[in-house]
């Protein structure tokens, strides 16, 4: 996580918003899932909040596996 996290911050924002020819996004489950996991590992996932700004997800299942790293905390 960056350095605020260190700093009391307490909400991680992961977007796509900067994609462009030169930059590509990674794709969001696997963004998601890295940062939860790190999270877990390190003892912060509980303490921490994730936000998602991204226009990947397009059907039901893809909003059900990203929200499946939300409300349970690791």
């Amino acid at each position: 996580p960056p350095l605020e996290v260190h700093n009391g911050a307490n909400i991680i924002i992961l977007s796509d918003r900067g994609v462009d020819e030169n930059r590509i996004a990674i794709p969001s489950l696997l963004a998601v899932s890295a940062l939860n996991h790190h999270l877990v590992v390190t003892k912060q996932r509980t303490s921490m909040s994730v936000i998602l700004e991204t226009g990947e997800p397009r059907e039901v299942h893809h909003f059900a596996t990203l929200l499946g790293f939300g409300p349970r905390g690791g």
